[in-house]
């Protein structure tokens, strides 16, 4: 293809980028007036509460941000049995996954990668220092109670990693169905098929039907001056699905996970507040079966992880005008990788301290104040030993500057010992429209450290770098009423000081910039009796600024698809629940290059929940139902048509 042929391409896509943008703007705000105008009536369901945003409980149209939240309902309706796949249909965000159940699944939000994107469990981070990520396949699904996604830069609040967003995963204090003992199964199965290893054709194997099997219990009780409430669970499967390679199709191997996990938690009055004790204890051995250019047959990894929490709260702290809040924890991992004959173990043990209060000054305005302390030690047979000490005191003023305008000013400041330090600041506006619609606005500054590994890798590490910093504002439109709940958006986010690596020698560096711009929305809409219709749609476009690049060279980052959406129909009843979901992702290319892409892909679900009694509900799911082959990171294969089966008994 000639250079003058590319360059009309690029203008082409520029152009109607720039005419798509324009169009969802128009939409965008005739969608907003519309609505505004019926003013329809607030809902008053407790899921709608969000902690996440601004550390204090609030309705969704209540908070600047762009919000969403994920219940244990709706995990158990949609058929998802993996984090990842909880996430992935939500605007805004995009999984990388690695195929198998035990491989690393992340999350990038708004085109930012998972590093800058601040997983907590129970308000705790748990992107690990040594490179930043958390792989949420070792989260499990069941101890979920629910899950709030706050996109757009979260320093303000979090501190450093948050420049993309936060998703935090709050765990259960007691059983949703008020259930003493609580048991379910699942099974995972792939159609036998005829399939090959590049030299041998082997027969169908009918081990294929009962690859995996996972067993969940859960036991709560109220003993009056405590809830007590135990949960575990058991997975063991083969992860041995089917996909096509150089037009063969070929069946996963070493890919296998065995393994279990358990929360306790206890809940109880003390002095004048609530205090809540977790403990979360995980240990899981994985095969690690390579890419499809490079296996690793003999490869595995074991994990273990206990983390424990405490937390304080108390709603009159020695006045009715203030409030506390504090939390402390204590988390230590362990992983081993195995690449015969040689292995390498890295530990991980991070202590935190968090402490916050909202001191009420008058009916109209509010002193949200607090710090946190932090201590990171690593011990790694690659890096060595390292401690990383981190500090920050933060505020905000949020005011109601009249009767329908909220306007919340916030700083903070974070310092580490090997970094320096660094200054957040934001500022978010609310315009209430009716009891349930709001407009929003928010501006903010947000940064992202350089992890121990990229500072102190022997080999590719880089001690002169520093950290990168994130400017990110958005426009949005929040609903929520009793039949419709609505998040929309326009953002914008300029990463400056943005840290990269590339070949040949990968070491890390402080690039240019990067610019990422778009528009999403969530909708969920009961439009009939018992029918209800979810959709999300992010569009995103996004300028690699490195290397002297500008905005009209129109180079795009790598990784990052233009275009994502999803849409499911679910019909609900006292006794049945019947949920058809599809979801598209644009191509993307693999490096900025913009040489190679990964292909668009679609993908078709469906799953069927029959409550038979109080106590029993049967359950089957049917993921990839028209068994597309498709990547999420390049040379990863997803699986293909999957069966999912299951009981759930509650007594």
């Amino acid at each position: 293809m000639s250079p003058h042929y590319k360059a009309v391409i690029r203008d082409d896509i520029v152009v109607a980028a720039r005419r798509a943008i324009f169009f969802s703007v128009v939409f965008f705000i005739a969608l907003i007036s519309a609505i505004a105008q019926e003013t329809p009536e607030a809902t008053t369901e407790d899921d709608d509460i969000v902690i996440t945003a601004t550390r204090l409980p609030e309705k969704s149209i209540e908070v600047p941000q762009y919000v969403t939240v994920i219940t244990a309902g709706e995990i158990r309706t949609s058929g998802k049995n993996t984090l990842t796949s909880i996430l992935e249909d939500e605007a805004g965000l995009l999984c990388s996954d690695q195929g198998p159940s035990g491989g690393i699944k992340n999350i990038w939000m708004r085109g930012a990668p998972s590093a800058r994107v601040l997983v907590l469990l129970d308000g705790v981070p748990q992107n690990n220092a040594r490179d930043g990520q958390m792989d949420l396949s070792l989260i499990p699904t069941d101890i979920i109670e629910k899950i709030e996604i706050v996109q757009g830069g979260m320093s303000i609040v979090y501190g450093a990693d948050a420049i993309g967003g936060v998703v935090n995963i709050i765990t259960n204090k007691n059983l949703a169905d008020k259930s003493l003992v609580h048991l379910s199964y699942l099974s995972t199965s792939y159609l036998p098929r005829e399939y090959t290893d590049g030299s041998v054709t082997y027969e169908s194997d009918l081990t294929a039907l009962y690859d995996g099997k996972s067993i969940s219990l859960s036991a709560a009780h109220d003993f009056g001056f405590m809830n007590v409430l135990a949960t575990g669970n058991f997975t063991q499967t083969d992860n041995g699905y089917y996909y096509e390679n150089g037009g063969d199709l070929y069946r996963m191997t070493n890919a296998d996970v065995l393994g279990g996990n358990g929360l306790l938690s206890l809940t109880f009055p003390w002095e004048t507040g609530n205090a809540t004790i977790k403990g979360l204890l995980l240990a899981r051995e994985t095969g690690v079966p390579g890419s499809k250019s490079y296996p690793t047959p003999n490869n595995s990894q074991e994990d273990m992880q206990i983390e424990m929490i405490a937390s304080y709260s108390e709603q009159e702290f020695f006045s009715r005008d203030i409030t506390l809040d504090a939390r402390v924890s204590f988390a230590q991992s362990n992983r081993t990788y195995y690449f015969p004959p040689s292995s390498a173990a890295t530990e991980l043990t991070s202590v935190t301290a968090d402490l916050h209060q909202k001191y009420s000054v008058t009916d109209f305005i509010s002193a949200v104040y607090g710090g946190n302390f932090a201590v990171d030690y690593i011990q790694s047979e690659y890096l060595g030993d390292r401690t990383r000490l981190h500090g920050s005191i933060f505020a905000s003023l949020p005011f109601l500057a009249t009767s329908s305008i909220e306007i919340t000013p916030a700083i903070r400041y974070d310092l580490y010992t090997d970094v320096g330090g660094d200054l957040s600041w934001g500022l978010g506006s609310v315009l209430f429209i009716s009891d349930s619609s709001s407009l929003k606005f928010s501006i903010s500054k947000s940064f992202h450290v350089p992890t121990l590994f990229e500072i102190h890798d022997p080999f590719m590490g880089n001690g002169a770098l520093k950290p990168e910093s994130g400017y990110s504002t958005e426009i949005g439109f929040s609903l929520a009423d009793s039949r419709i709940r609505m998040e929309t958006a326009i953002f914008a986010r300029l990463v400056t000081d943005e840290i990269k690596s590339y070949p040949p020698d990968y070491i890390p560096y402080n690039m240019d910039s990067s610019f990422y711009s778009g528009i999403q929305a969530h909708i969920e809409w009961e439009f009939a009796s018992e029918l209800f219709l979810e959709t999300d749609a992010t569009f995103l476009y996004s300028f690699d600024l490195s290397d002297g690049n500008t905005l009209a060279d129109d180079v795009r980052i790598a990784l990052v698809p233009m275009w994502k959406a999803s849409i499911a129909l679910r019909w609900q009843t006292k006794t049945l629940t019947a949920r058809l979901a599809a979801s598209f992702t644009g191509d993307r290319y693999v490096d900025n290059t913009m040489a190679d892409t990964l292909p668009m892909f679609f993908i078709l679900d469906a799953s069927l929940r029959y409550t038979a009694a109080d106590w029993l509900s049967f359950f089957l799911a049917v993921d990839n139902l028209l068994d597309t082959s498709y990547e999420l990171v390049k040379d990863y294969p997803m699986p293909g048509l999957t069966i999912k089966t299951g009981i759930e008994i509650s007594f």
